[in-house]
């Protein structure tokens, strides 16, 4: 057994990106998708198919469904904005981070990036997405908008794509901290 304290960040992030990524292959059917950012393409480990993730008592419980689990084409446009920003130095919050494509672009911009979402399955892709794509550690976190916890923290840049389905959400925007 290998005591990963004693490994360099960078060793500990291929290890457990490698250990993600087999989880991820284990507990859905995947599939990959090249996204096309500019000139860049990023490969996307994603759920080979959205419908499989809903789940009754998710809707049941606050009309939620697998949003996160695709590739839009408003996160590619995203993306390619992102890519053209200078962020090294700076920090910033992605808000609904879906499979990860948004922050692959702002990481590679050079962003710090925080990446929050409402389900623990598109953190565990969008970790997975960063490892595979760059080979560097994500940081993310689960954060329910109306719950938005005092500790997020400030950012210098907070982005999003695609993220406002409901007339509601809309309205818990203003309470992000600035």
């Amino acid at each position: 057994m290998i005591d990963k304290g004693d490994l360099p960040e960078s060793r500990r992030a291929v290890l457990d990106g490698d250990a993600l990524v087999t989880a991820l292959n284990r507990r859905f059917r995947t599939s990959i998708e090249d996204a096309v950012v500019d000139r860049r393409t990023y490969s996307i480990l994603k759920p080979a198919n959205s419908d499989d993730l809903i789940r009754e008592e998710d809707f049941v419980k606050d009309e939620r469904l697998p949003y996160w689990a695709d590739v839009w084409p408003s996160s590619i446009i995203l993306a390619g904005k992102l890519l053209e920003l200078e962020g090294a130095g700076r920090t910033a919050l992605e808000l609904g981070c879906g499979v990860g494509l948004s922050t692959l672009a702002a990481t590679t911009a050079g962003f710090d990036v925080l990446s929050t979402d409402y389900y623990e399955d598109a953190l565990d892709v969008t970790r997975a997405n960063v490892f595979r794509n760059l080979g560097l550690s994500a940081r993310t976190r689960l954060v329910d908008w109306r719950h938005v916890p005092r500790d997020l923290g400030t950012f210098d840049f907070v982005f999003a794509s695609d993220v406002l389905y409901e007339k509601e959400y809309a309205l818990l925007l203003p309470i992000i901290p600035r």
